[in-house]
């Protein structure tokens, strides 16, 4: 694969599409330019925050930094 952002940049456009298309068709709201704004940029971040090294690999560096403030820093070895 020659440009994995240009992909991500369609898997992005195409979920913002739908998540557009469901509000309007199930709760009868049609989005303002700035909701749809925050869409798209909240789905084209969370996909390049994701990026190569995976969903798994994502969610425990998310998680690591409420347990390192929870649990302070961890012990040398």
């Amino acid at each position: 694969m020659k440009n994995p952002n240009a992909v991500a940049a369609a898997i992005g456009y195409g979920v913002s599409m739908g998540v557009q298309w469901l509000t309007q068709r199930y709760a009868h709201v049609g989005l303002s330019d700035y909701w749809k704004q925050t869409i798209d940029g909240g789905v084209t971040v969370a996909i390049l925050y994701v990026g190569s090294a995976g969903l798994k690999n994502a969610l425990q560096r998310l998680w690591a930094g409420p347990k390192k403030l929870w649990s302070g820093e961890a012990a040398a070895k």
